[in-house]
């Protein structure tokens, strides 16, 4: 039989390198089977307590096992050792081994014996005391005290505060900044009950701008009813051709009102060709260029000066343009819009539309008839969209 000489016989030096541990289970016999180890993931972290010492941790599905080498090497009164020999010279070498027993971490359901409930407060005090001691832990508690807001103390300070004050009527009024919708939309009557009266078209056309389209919307009924002229109705959109024939053919407006419609109808069709200008800087050529030829030199005027800042189209300019433009093609058509010829007209899908019909306090509904989609304005008029600012300051809150 040979013999074995020990040559060096290492004991735990625990803080300096991680010694060989041997887990075990508290509940189970060790080791492991090979089929059980599959599913288990498991770690040895060191102790923030005790920093010479080792946690191991292992987590089958949803069950965590925890276990510690301090109380183990505390509870025994003999060492493991594991023997490693060396075959050419054959000497062994003696290395400490450390238990460690994984307990299931159980976490126990709170308790609803109302004896046992209380607010909260006695709990927070006693571990004030246990972390920082008797008199740290009591400041502590005592600040944690004071900073806590109370909702009943807040509100009968509000109502002793209220008494006595007065406010006007003009401070309840929000007034119009330049980040507000109402800069975008021609003056409405938001108080009226029909819906036919919150947009009107002298609110939104001027009377020199109707005086000067009357001569060429006289000439374009005169040439409605002549197959030979219908070549000029070429340059016009999708929504004014349909929109002028409808009106051409109603029988329940008489000459006068006709003809006031469809000087409205000409004015929104100027823009709906300024709002399809891509270009942000424009010219004077580019504006006539297009507008429709027989449009005149007044009214190109009168719309760059109230939608065009200086020369330049900018976003703010076109979604302007194109909320009176919705406006106007309500008040023309009492309140209801084909959706599909006016947002093709304007070179849009209805769903990029929907935000500035919206605006304009209108909403897309299907005709039950046919099932086309139509612009409506009824009452109470849609809340416009809410911006992103506004969204943001919301979610902070």
């Amino acid at each position: 039989m040979s013999s074995v000489v020990i040559d060096e016989i290492r004991v735990a030096d625990r803080g300096k390198k991680l010694e060989p541990l041997q887990i075990q289970f508290s509940h189970c016999q060790s080791p492991l089977k090979p089929e059980g180890l599959k599913n288990i993931k498991s770690g040895i972290y060191s102790d923030s307590e005790f920093k010479n010492e080792y946690v191991a941790i292992c987590q089958v599905d949803n069950q965590r096992y925890m276990g510690g080498t301090k109380g183990q090497n505390q509870k025994e009164s003999q060492m493991l050792y594991i023997a490693l020999r060396n075959r050419v010279t054959s000497k062994v070498k003696l290395v400490e081994i450390s238990k460690v027993s994984l307990s299931p971490v159980v976490q126990y359901p709170p308790t609803t014996n109302p004896v046992l409930i209380d607010d909260g407060s006695s709990n927070m005090e006693k571990q004030f005391v246990h972390r920082f001691g008797m008199l740290k832990g009591q400041r502590m508690y005592d600040q944690a005290e004071r900073l806590t807001v109370k909702a009943e103390n807040v509100k009968a300070n509000l109502e002793n505060a209220a008494i006595g004050t007065a406010i006007q009527d003009s401070e309840l009024v929000v007034p119009k900044s330049s980040d507000s919708y109402e800069t975008m939309l021609p003056p409405r009557n938001t108080d009226t009950k029909l819906p036919s009266q919150v947009y009107q078209i002298e609110n939104i056309v001027s009377e020199n701008d109707m005086t000067a389209l009357e001569g060429i919307t006289l000439k374009l009924m005169a040439d409605e009813s002549d197959p030979d002229t219908q070549e000029k109705f070429k340059e016009f959109s999708v929504y004014f051709t349909k929109e002028f024939s409808r009106l051409m053919k109603s029988s329940h407006l008489n000459k006068e009102e006709k003809l006031r419609c469809l000087k409205a109808l000409l004015y929104t069709e100027c823009l709906i060709k300024c709002s399809a200008i891509k270009k942000k800087s424009i010219t004077r050529d580019l504006l006539d260029q297009s507008l429709p030829t027989s449009i005149p030199d007044s009214v190109r005027k009168s719309i760059k000066d109230k939608f065009v800042e200086g020369w330049t189209l900018s976003k703010m300019s076109r979604d302007k343009i194109i909320c009176h433009a919705i406006a106007l093609a309500l008040a023309v058509g009492s309140c209801s819009v084909d959706a599909e010829s006016f947002s093709s007209s304007l070179k849009l899908d209805v769903q990029s539309l929907e935000n500035l019909i919206r605006v304009v306090g209108a909403r897309t509904d299907k005709d039950k008839s046919n099932g086309a989609s139509k612009i409506v304005l009824k009452i109470p008029l849609t809340l416009p969209p809410q911006k992103r600012g506004q969204m943001k300051r919301k979610e902070r809150r």
